[in-house]
Order: structure tokens, then sequence, then C-alpha cells
């Protein structure tokens, strides 16, 4: 996603840049270079989305403090049981919306973007295992 940022904020960037050679000159777009260079450095500088993520993570926390203690996930024959501190959550998986498979973690979400479960990748012995559940998931 931050790729994605990053591109799309270049190719903005750029076309920006070429707009203001066209109607405004040199001069203009050499002003506009430096200013919207300056401003597209600190946009994308390391420290600047750093802080974007941990605001982001803090308000999940704050939502959800149990996240980080131990959970559970159990996968019964209609539905999936995902448990934490004294929060239990039952889901049909057909009410499972969109899972989201990425390196080390698969997330099951609802339709409103509610985070039903989040698994992590090594709790399987192997692909197909991973696989099977992901199908699991899948399944509507």
């Amino acid at each position: 996603m931050v790729k994605l940022v990053k591109r799309a904020m270049l190719f903005t960037y750029i076309g920006m840049s070429l707009v203001f050679l066209i109607f405004y000159g040199f001069k203009g777009f050499i002003s506009f270079g430096v200013v919207g260079g300056i401003i597209f450095l600190i946009a994308l500088s390391p420290s600047f989305l750093d802080k974007k993520r941990s605001k982001i993570v803090a308000k999940m926390l704050k939502n959800k403090p149990g996240l980080l203690e131990e959970q559970i996930v159990k996968f019964e024959e209609d539905h999936v049981i995902y448990s934490y501190t004294n929060v239990t959550v039952k889901t049909c998986y057909k009410d499972i919306s969109n899972v989201i498979v990425e390196k080390d973690v698969i997330m099951a979400l609802g339709p409103n973007i509610e985070q039903y479960a989040v698994i992590p990748c090594s709790l399987f012995v192997d692909s197909s295992e991973k696989n099977k559940v992901i199908d699991l998931l899948n399944a509507k």
C-alpha cells in the first residue's frame, strides 16, 4: 500500500511539474519543483510514515485492547470462534466478506471492514494446511 501511495505521489508530482512548465514557464517550473520537492520528501520520509502508522496502531489498540494478548482461533464445521482476553467472537463463514492473505498473516474481515480474525501463518505446519484454512474462510 505504501509503495502504491509513493508511486501515485511521484506521478502526480511529475505531472504537476510538467503543467507548471507548460503554463508558467521555466521560473514556475523551478519554483514548483523546489517547493513541491521539499513537500514530497517530507511526506514520504520514513519518520513521517512511521508517525502515521503509529497513530493507526494506537487507535486499533485503543479500540481492541486485548489485541496483543494470547488469542485462540477454533475452526468449527460452519463457523470460526475467535477469542482473546474476555471476548469471544463466533462468526459464520458466510459472514466473512473478505479474506486478506499477506506474507505473515491471514485476516478475515466482515462487510464493514470489521476484523473477525488475524491468523499468523507461522501457525501452520505447511502451505497445504494454510490453503485449507483460506479455502474454509472463503467458503460462503
